[in-house]
């Protein structure tokens, strides 16, 4: 077996959208996508295949596939006055096939889509399961259970997985019939399983891995947007045609694996730092939701009061207006990771509503004039030395974290050869069995992963043997 990883560090944004289901109104809840940042209903393939990978979360080029589940959402307020906060996520995609299997694994044709839930007829036991993992003493301890989970503990991540059915009819794209019935799952549920009747072709399994960064369940609740325990994974092919067959016919599977593994080492792409196939993408951002309200649907979905949005066919959906995304359609720039604004949105919020009350205030029929100047210019003193405060901490913070640097840098400075060879005599575990060590060809690890915290929960090469500047050598072999 063959298993290739492919990531996605933030969702692309956040809509009332299912270019699957319907292409003329909203969907019946919330999703939240990944890869291309045309998620708009009226998405087509061509669409995908010719989007601007720098308006992509997809961390490849060449696969500009669109992906998307029920946003996940933290409550609280009591079931009285609720209030829904959207959770940040992050999400894996593993693709797996078989050598051995036949009929022999084909790329998505074009136009390809599939839905696959977590009550799917056919599907084996193991296809959905929830895991809740945390790292005592830098060893990773997950607790698995089967289905959709949110367990009433915290965890440093808690991943939600669900794989797509592998055997295709060979006729239907999943676009005009119920978006699932092309598809079926192996007999045994396996990936190199047999499939049953009627299902001559064999496409590569699709497992979603979504990942809730910093799970705080002890304390908080949490739900999907359409409040179900029903769990579902929409795929919607963007791969640039010829690139997945290639990779699927010339990937080599790794010959140390024993017989009958079902989660072989990912291979093949530039996760693990294979760039034979695939082009490394780095996209910087999300579509804010600014800028989801005026091209696809005008509604809240980031921290919603009372009922979250939910209807299919309700709300107005505004009609798609561009051939191809481009940032100039995209006034709002790309936000950090599709979660909340940044801090000059806010500041834009609190002027428009400073605004909002100083026209009030004019229209007011009453005699306060002066004492609402006096006021004023109280605010406007107290704001001034609250500023002048925060201007001359973040002056000491800097100061701080510039010596912090001098001194690293000075002790990198005593050190001979580059970060990672001082644990070379230690490689990690995951480096043993691959025969790897730990030289400057992970450079790309050090200087564009090891730094970002959720690549530490899902990477075995950085979580057990990368420097990390802020907390030096965190890893099994090299701590």
């Amino acid at each position: 077996m063959v298993k290739m990883e492919l990531m996605h560090s933030r969702p692309s944004g956040h809509a009332r959208s299912d270019p699957i289901l319907s292409q003329t109104c909203a969907s019946g809840h919330v999703h939240s996508f990944y890869g291309p940042m045309e998620f708009h209903p009226e998405t087509t393939y061509e669409d995908l295949v010719g989007a601007d990978p720098g308006l992509s979360t997809s961390n490849v080029v060449e696969n500009q596939s669109l992906y998307w589940h029920p946003t996940v959402y933290q409550v609280s307020g009591g079931s009285v006055d609720p209030v829904y906060n959207r959770v940040p996520t992050s999400l894996t995609t593993y693709y797996r096939w078989d050598h051995s299997a036949l009929p022999r694994t084909e790329e998505f044709p074009p136009g390809f889509r599939v839905i696959a839930s977590s009550a799917d007829r056919g599907a084996p036991p193991w296809n959905m399961f929830s895991e809740c993992c945390n790292y005592p003493g830098g060893v990773q301890d997950c607790q698995t259970v089967t289905g959709l989970n949110f367990p009433n503990r915290n965890c440093d991540h808690l991943d939600i997985a669900l794989a797509t059915p592998t055997c295709w009819d060979g006729i239907e794209l999943g676009d005009t019939n119920d978006h699932r019935n092309h598809m079926a799952y192996t007999i045994d549920g396996s990936v190199a399983g047999a499939c049953p009747p009627g299902f001559n072709h064999r496409v590569p399994q699709v497992q979603f891995f979504l990942a809730i960064r910093e799970y705080k369940g002890a304390t908080r609740q949490y739900q999907l947007s359409h409040s179900s325990s029903e769990y579902h994974i929409d795929f919607f092919n963007g791969w640039k045609e010829g690139k997945l067959q290639e990779i699927i016919d010339q990937c080599e599977f790794d010959p140390n694996q024993e017989i009958g593994e079902v989660n072989p080492t990912p291979r093949c792409s530039p996760n693990v730092g294979d760039n034979r196939f695939l082009t490394e993408n780095f996209s910087e951002g999300s579509m804010c939701d600014k800028d989801v309200r005026t091209l696809i649907i005008d509604e809240q979905t980031d921290v919603v009061s009372g009922s979250l949005p939910t209807g299919s066919c309700t709300g107005y959906l505004i009609p798609k207006s561009w051939d191809r995304l481009s940032p100039n359609l995209l006034p709002s720039g790309l936000c950090g990771d599709g979660i909340f604004e940044s801090d000059d949105d806010e500041e834009d919020d609190d002027d428009e509503d400073d605004e909002d009350d100083e026209e009030e205030d004019d229209n007011d029929d009453g005699n306060g004039d002066e004492d609402d100047e006096e006021e004023v210019e109280e605010e406007e003193e107290e704001q001034e030395e609250e500023e002048e405060e925060e201007e001359e901490q973040e002056e000491q913070e800097e100061q701080e974290e510039q010596e912090e640097e001098e001194e690293t840098s000075d002790d990198n400075e005593d050190e001979d050869g580059d970060d990672c060879q001082e644990c070379s005599d230690e490689p990690s575990p995951w480096m043993v069995r691959n025969g790897m060590e730990c030289d400057i060809d992970y450079a790309l690890f050090l200087d564009e992963r090891c730094n970002n915290s959720w690549w530490w929960t899902r990477n075995e090469i950085c979580m057990l043997s990368c420097f990390l500047r802020e907390r030096g050598y965190d890893g099994i072999a090299c701590c």
